[in-house]
């Protein structure tokens, strides 16, 4: 997420395919689609993973690139 519009709007990739992350792990094409499919595609977005916390929603989509998020948070 490079930034946020002024009404809490924002977009970015939560995921990136083919990096390999701190921990040596490399999430590929096909990841997320089964979980998108079987729970939907809108999550709430939470302050610091907190459940108790919900600060916006989002809607995730699986690309080429990776997992995109386009989110709107409660300003």
């Amino acid at each position: 997420m490079k930034s946020v519009s002024e009404n809490g709007s924002f977009s970015g990739l939560a995921s990136v395919f083919g990096n390999v992350d701190l921990g040596g792990d490399v999430v590929v094409a096909g990841a997320f689609s089964k979980s998108l499919a079987d729970r939907g595609s809108e999550i709430p977005i939470l302050w610091q993973h907190d459940a108790r916390q919900p600060i916006g929603l989002g809607k995730l989509k699986e690309t080429n690139s990776g997992l995109l998020i386009e989110g709107q948070l409660v300003m």
